[in-house]
């Protein structure tokens, strides 16, 4: 299984066509991914439930985590 945030948005076009999905999915995807954040395929509600159990198959969502911090004094 593939990373998918990982993917960067030309990496993820081609992923997607190799799909057979229409390009209009990777702005959509990457959206959902990168602007709103979602932790799981299913809160992309503008995806069919057919198409969000195909991503969930392929690939999964890491979770952001925390490398390094910086505190101001």
């Amino acid at each position: 299984m593939t990373e998918i945030k990982s993917l960067n948005f030309d990496e993820l076009d081609n992923e997607l066509l190799s799909l057979g999905l229409p390009k209009f999915r990777t702005g959509q995807i990457f959206s959902w991914l990168h602007e709103k954040g979602v932790m799981s395929f299913d809160e992309m509600s503008n995806l069919s439930k057919d198409l969000r159990q195909k991503l969930s198959e392929k690939y999964y969502i890491a979770p952001l985590c925390i490398e390094e911090k910086y505190v101001s004094k």
